[in-house]
């Protein structure tokens, strides 16, 4: 039986799923997410909260939405790197378009809590879920509880800026991100900004997916692009060690996928840490990149049983 639904707007997709009571998926739906205008992406989530409502019958069951990016307090307007809503009341607008109460959350946060509770993190006290992906971000966990902050963006580490060190080794370039700053870690950490790593090592750019490939097989050129991806990957671990210091860190995303990259990054993490520190567990997560859908349910089911 229908128990909650939940939206995951990604900076690739947007995925709807209507969940039973065990959390299982009943029906899923995947469309692609609109770049051109703020109003085609307003028409694609309603059309798959339609969808959502179509499959279960009823208009009245538990919907969350995660959206990702920071909303103002005050104003309510977005501020995200990957979709076309800077500036406007994203979460507004869609309430006013789907005409029923929804439960919001950020995509990342929403991804955290439901591995936290239901995942690869639920035997861990602190969970940090580092989503490596079109853009790069995470949410905090502790006790089941998601740590929420005054302006929202306590997750968004890659908004961090790449340490000096590592730009001199490797001579990397010092680029202008999404969120308007320079030389943040989803400039080169992300699948992008793979792909700029590239352009440096190989003086030609290649889509992510394709130097994780060529890596495994052995070519040269992409291994080193996966060494240098490695090494800013570990150093923003390092820097969550020293903020949040998590007991777990879930890896989604589509860098996620990249061949034996959890022990990748486990085998060369001590030395990004302060020395002496115990290394947090480092997995995929267990519900791959469904888990940010999973996760807005979740938070729409718990919302509606308080009431």
């Amino acid at each position: 039986m229908a128990y909650a639904c939940g939206i995951d707007i990604g900076g690739t997709k947007i995925e709807a799923t209507v969940f039973d009571e065990n959390w299982q998926p009943l029906h899923t739906r995947r469309t692609p997410t609109p770049h051109d205008t703020y109003e085609a992406l307003i028409a694609a989530v309603m059309t798959q909260a339609h969808w959502l409502e179509m499959r279960v019958g009823v208009d009245n069951l538990p919907l969350g939405i995660g959206i990702p990016g920071l909303h103002k307090a005050a104003s309510g307007e977005a501020i995200t790197a990957n979709l076309p809503a800077n500036g406007r009341r994203l979460r507004a607008d869609l309430m006013t378009t789907i005409g029923r109460k929804v439960t919001f959350g950020n995509d990342c946060d929403l991804f955290t809590y439901s591995e936290a509770l239901l995942g690869a993190g639920k035997d861990y006290d602190t969970v940090f879920g580092l989503i490596l992906g079109t853009g790069i971000g995470g949410g905090i966990c502790h006790g089941e509880a998601l740590f929420q902050t005054v302006n929202g963006i306590a997750g968004e580490v890659g908004h961090m800026t790449i340490s000096g060190v590592l730009t001199k080794e490797f001579n990397l370039p010092i680029l202008t991100c999404g969120c308007g700053r320079q030389g943040c870690f989803e400039t080169l950490a992300s699948g992008p900004g793979m792909t700029q790593l590239a352009k440096l090592v190989m003086g030609a750019p290649m889509p992510a997916q394709e130097i994780a490939a060529q890596a495994a097989s052995g070519a040269v050129g992409p291994q080193r692009v996966i060494e240098i991806w490695l090494r800013i990957v570990t150093e923003l671990i390092g820097n969550l060690q020293l903020t949040i210091d998590p007991d777990c860190i879930v890896l989604g995303g589509g860098l996620s996928n990249i061949p034996n990259v959890c022990n990748q990054i486990s085998e060369i993490l001590p030395g990004a840490l302060l020395q002496g520190a115990s290394k947090p567990m480092v997995t995929k997560a267990k519900f791959g990149d469904s888990s940010g859908t999973r996760g807005a349910a979740l938070a729409a089911r718990r919302k509606a049983d308080q009431r």
